[in-house]
């Protein structure tokens, strides 16, 4: 990111294959983005991450007595993935789902449903979520659950559009096609 990253996850794993030892840590980097484990000579493993960012985990690395080893690591930025979660691709009758359809046909009102999630590991934190039906901004939501009622009457067919905001200004969406009677 080019700036140093507070309070990211060190986890370490460390074997001296010849005395058959094993150890494991973890600590946190303190606020200017450094940490320090101290361990003997042998191989080491670890794992560096930090919600909102991908992780580091490089193979491994040799560790020599009485010798520092220093580490610049640079986490990128994981920008994290909004999911219409409902509708899916079915059937709906008043908001529930009757069976799996190759679209999303709506019949009567229905719960619309934004997850966030920014990888394997954790779920998303987004500092809002706009909803838009046709390009009409229809919400703006700012706690969890994401979810809005859509309980308007209409026919036709239509495209359900969430876009979601961090509070450093990225922004991901999904889009869903639907098809709404009632």
């Amino acid at each position: 990111t080019g700036n140093p990253i507070a309070n990211a996850r060190f986890e370490l794993f460390w074997e001296d294959n010849v005395l058959d030892h094993s150890y494991e840590n973890e600590t946190y980097t303190d606020s200017d983005g450094f940490y320090e484990i101290n361990i003997a000579a042998g191989e080491v493993y670890h794992h560096i991450s930090k919600q909102g960012y991908d992780y580091y985990s490089p193979y491994r690395l040799d560790v020599v007595d009485f010798e520092t080893l220093w580490m610049d690591v640079e986490l990128q930025r994981d920008i994290f993935e909004v999911v219409i979660e409902k509708p899916l691709t079915a059937i709906y009758n008043n908001d529930a789902r009757f069976m799996p359809f190759p679209k999303a046909w709506i019949f009567g009102s229905i719960t619309i449903s934004i997850g966030i999630y920014e990888s394997y590991f954790w779920h998303g934190d987004a500092d809002y979520v706009e909803i838009y039906i046709d390009g009409d901004l229809v919400a703006s939501l700012h706690e969890e659950p994401y979810n809005l009622l859509w309980d308007t009457f209409s026919i036709g067919e239509h495209t359900i559009k969430a876009v979601a905001y961090d509070d450093q200004g990225h922004s991901a969406s999904a889009e869903r096609e639907v098809f709404k009677l009632f």
